[in-house]
């Protein structure tokens, strides 16, 4: 399925606040049931705010990449250098968030924008591309494994104070999908 309005592009500078209500939708629709409301506040506050964009959007090394239909944001992709597991061969990036707005998930949008993830990695002399997703999400594994991606782990992850399990998944960027 392709979507003909589909644009796929970097974020900009000024699209900070916009960008945050955006990553907190598309997080808490995904995650919210599944935790308490003072660990989800406590996530927000952390990494669903302009300020956290706005040093996303000014490091060079990292990259964010939105998908709009019409004008209107429909997802994002976040891309990040360094902090890499052991069990993820170097040169590699980090997907960090790969979010839709759920009216849109399922419609056409996911591919294009991995794609355009991948590119990126590429771009920037990646060999590897990694991510964490929670091991409790069946529908992002699956669409990462359809990607490409094969588990090489698991990872904790906190959201507040919940240590939850997360997969660590890696795609070799030589390797087509």
């Amino acid at each position: 399925m392709s979507v003909p309005d589909l644009r796929i592009r970097r974020a900009r500078t000024g699209e900070e606040a916009e960008l945050a209500a955006l990553a907190e939708r598309t997080f808490v629709a995904a995650y919210g049931a599944a935790n308490t409301a003072a660990n989800l506040r406590l996530h927000l506050r952390q990494t669903c705010t302009p300020a956290y964009f706005g040093q996303r959007l000014a490091d060079p090394g990292s990259a964010v990449l939105i998908a709009e239909v019409e004008g209107a944001l429909a997802g994002y992709a976040e891309l990040a250098p360094g902090g890499t597991p052991l069990a993820v061969p170097e040169p590699a990036r980090q997907l960090v968030r790969f979010y839709l707005e759920q009216g849109w998930i399922g419609k056409g949008i996911s591919g294009p924008l991995m794609a355009a993830a991948v590119l990126e990695a590429r771009n920037r002399a990646a060999r590897h591309l990694w991510l964490t997703v929670w091991e409790a999400a069946p529908r992002p594994i699956a669409f990462y494994k359809k990607c490409g991606f094969r588990q090489a782990g698991t990872i904790t992850f906190c959201i507040g104070d919940d240590r939850q399990q997360d997969l660590l998944m890696v795609r070799d960027l030589d390797q087509p999908a």
